[in-house]
């Protein structure tokens, strides 16, 4: 790891698991192999319950970025995919799909908690990593 990261509390595998079973729990998808991402996340969480909102922008404008996590200036939370990254989620790219969860990892873990940014040589450890832990 290096460059610039950012320091989120402490989480244990174990704790990160059971956020995910818990979320699982919470949209009754224990029993699902595949966890549905692109419908919880544009359909449930944006559309039906409102807590996110899911947006779709052109991949130049993400300036390389496969995806993105924020509260915006209003206090809203956001996720945005590039175009190519929106699709390809929905049509099941194993890639794509991490992307999707990646960023609903952060969502679910962080936008809450205060992010602070250090370099990554200052981290105790991964477990102090948003990226890791998403």
């Amino acid at each position: 790891m290096s460059g610039i990261v950012y320091k989120v509390p402490p989480m244990k595998i174990v704790e990160v698991r059971e956020k995910a079973s818990q979320l699982r729990g919470m949209l009754g998808l224990q029993a699902e192999p595949l966890f549905p991402v692109m419908t919880v996340l544009e359909k449930v969480l944006d559309e039906k319950l409102g807590v996110l909102r899911l947006e779709v922008w052109e991949d130049r404008d993400l300036g390389g970025a496969e995806g993105l996590t924020f509260k915006d200036e209003e206090g809203v939370d956001r996720i945005v995919l590039p175009d190519s990254v929106y699709r390809a989620a929905w049509d099941n790219e194993g890639r794509a799909r991490f992307t999707a969860a990646h960023e609903t990892g952060h969502w679910v873990l962080h936008s809450r908690c205060a992010l602070t940014r250090v370099r990554a040589e200052n981290l105790r450890g991964s477990f102090e990593s948003s990226e890791w832990q998403a």
